[in-house]
């Protein structure tokens, strides 16, 4: 079972060239650091971002492209210690003038998936970049008990608004069989509601829209939290994965096993997006759980795999 979460891009804002200007400024004589200073800090990171470029993007005489400057943004953010997001949110990807956002558009910002994946995203309104809210911070807790034929989680995400009004995620899950005829039970437990529920692929990629239980402005956060059941066969389960599509300031997966059937092989893994694969052995702890928790982590996946002994 894959469980795929995939929200927007940082950069997936309308673009707001005076405001970009605004916050730089602010964060750069915040940081106490000159402009050459990070030019060179960025440079060690292979990130080329010459004074005379952060001069005249902090002036508001130039603003950053989208697709060539987004490494930098979201190195820049680190570098002058504000929130991921904080910078890259104001630069909008390009568009034709007069077009609407194309399905590619859309796609770009979203991990690997399969076309039903995506389907399933429009089809629960999240169409256009600008529908994605940022998710700064997500805790995951996924309970695998072998003598039962549910798999439940449960999320707690703080996310921030990119525009006023109702704030949504989306909660999507690609499996290996169908759930079952019911599909995904999926509930509410704090801050938010359950607005809209999809199925797609006979039932393999389901899921549905969590909205914050009020309007918010732009640039507030909120704390929601839900759970999710999903009907599986258990010895189907190998693997809980949460994936991102932008840098967010932490996420961690936490794994309880129960039951009566012993695993082996159990590893943490992190996949940043591009990079390689890092596998790592683990155990459980007295709890009989095991986490695998990053920071200043993004685009990537993070999560637990392992066997069923035989």
């Amino acid at each position: 079972m894959y469980e795929e979460q995939t929200p927007g891009e940082a950069g997936a804002g309308v673009g707001d060239p005076e405001r970009f200007a605004q916050v730089l400024r602010e964060a750069i004589a915040g940081s106490g650091l000159t402009l050459a200073a990070i030019s060179r800090t960025l440079r060690r990171r292979d990130l080329p971002a010459s004074p005379a470029t952060l001069s005249s993007w902090q002036s508001g005489a130039r603003h950053p492209d989208w697709e060539r400057s987004r490494e930098v943004l979201e190195a820049l953010e680190e570098v002058v210690k504000i929130e991921p997001g904080t910078l890259s949110s104001l630069v909008a990807p390009r568009r034709r003038r007069g077009r609407p956002p194309e399905r590619g558009d859309l796609a770009m910002l979203m991990p690997p998936g399969t076309s039903a994946v995506r389907e399933a995203l429009v089809e629960l309104g999240f169409r256009t970049p600008e529908d994605f809210p940022m998710e700064q911070t997500i805790v995951e807790h996924a309970l695998v008990d072998t003598d039962a034929s549910t798999l439940e989680m449960t999320f707690l995400t703080q996310v921030k608004a990119t525009a006023d009004g109702i704030c949504a995620l989306p909660n999507v899950h690609l499996l290996e069989t169908a759930g079952g005829p019911d599909g995904p039970q999926i509930g509410a437990l704090g801050g938010c509601r359950v607005a809209r529920r999809v199925s797609k692929r006979d039932g393999t990629v389901v899921g549905a829209r969590i909205e914050v239980d009020g309007p918010l402005q732009q640039g507030q956060v909120a704390v929601v939290s839900y759970r999710v059941a999903l009907p599986v066969q258990m010895d189907e389960v190998t693997d809980i994965k949460y994936s991102v599509s932008r840098r967010i300031l932490s996420l961690m997966v936490e794994v309880e096993f129960r039951g009566s059937r012993p695993l082996r092989d159990l590893r943490t893994v992190i996949h940043p997006e591009p990079g390689e694969v890092t596998c790592r052995p683990a155990v459980l702890d007295q709890r009989g759980r095991v986490q695998c928790a990053v920071t200043g982590f993004g685009p990537g996946l993070v999560g637990v795999t392992w066997n069923w002994a035989d």
